[in-house]
C-alpha cells in the first residue's frame, strides 16, 4: 500500500529543499487522517460482514471495532487478490508475448475490475494502519458519530509521520 514497494528507489540524498515547507505538517497530518464509516464499507466495498457494527463514545471500544475492520478489510484484499491470480492463472507460458496474447478482453476486463476494487480497498486499509502503528507514538483525536455511525481518525502533530515517510529521504533538510 501507498507506494510501499517503491521505496527501494528512492535514494537518501545529502539534502533535501522543500519548498512551502510550511505546509508539510498539515500536509502529513491530511495522510494520515481518515474517516471510515461502515455503511459505506458495506455497500461500497461489499463487506456485509460489517453490517451489524456500530462505532460507540468509548474509544476502548472503538479500538477493538478498528482492528475489526482492518481483519475484515485484509481478509477481502485477500480474497480479491485470489480472484486476481485465478484469472491470470493457466495462461500460455512460452514467451511474455505469448502469454499477453493469451488475454482476451472479457480477461482483462474482470483483473482491471479486480484491480480497483483491491485499490480501493487499500486506500482505506493503509491510514488505519499508519493510525494502528502509530497510537502511541502520537497523539490522536478520535470523534465517532454515533448517528452516521462512522468515525475520524486525526493526528494531532505529524512529527512521527515526518520521521517515518521522510527523514529516510534525506540527511538534512532545507
Amino acid at each position: 500500500g501507498f507506494a510501499t514497494h517503491y521505496e527501494a528507489q528512492f535514494v537518501q540524498r545529502e539534502a533535501v529543499i522543500m519548498d512551502e515547507a510550511h505546509n508539510l505538517e498539515s500536509h502529513l497530518i491530511s495522510f494520515a487522517e481518515t474517516k471510515i464509516n461502515i455503511d459505506e464499507l458495506v455497500k461500497k466495498h461489499a463487506l456485509t460482514s460489517l453490517k451489524n457494527v456500530k462505532f460507540s463514545t468509548l474509544n476502548e471500544i472503538n479500538e477493538e471495532i478498528i482492528s475489526d475492520i482492518m481483519k475484515h478489510i485484509s481478509v477481502k484484499i485477500g480474497e480479491l487478490e485470489a480472484k486476481i491470480a485465478t484469472k491470470l492463472q493457466n495462461r500460455v507460458k512460452v514467451s511474455l508475448t505469448d502469454w499477453a496474447k493469451s488475454f482476451d478482453g472479457a480477461i482483462a476486463s474482470d483483473v482491471s475490475s479486480l484491480q480497483s476494487k483491491l485499490y480501493a480497498l487499500d486506500k482505506v486499509l493503509q491510514p488505519l494502519k499508519i493510525y494502528q502503528d502509530n497510537k502511541d507514538a502520537g497523539k490522536w483525536i478520535m470523534h465517532a458519530d454515533e448517528n452516521e455511525n462512522s468515525i475520524t481518525l486525526t493526528p494531532l502533530k505529524a512529527n512521527f509521520l515526518f520521521n517515518y515517510y521522510m527523514k529516510k529521504m534525506g540527511e538534512k533538510f532545507i
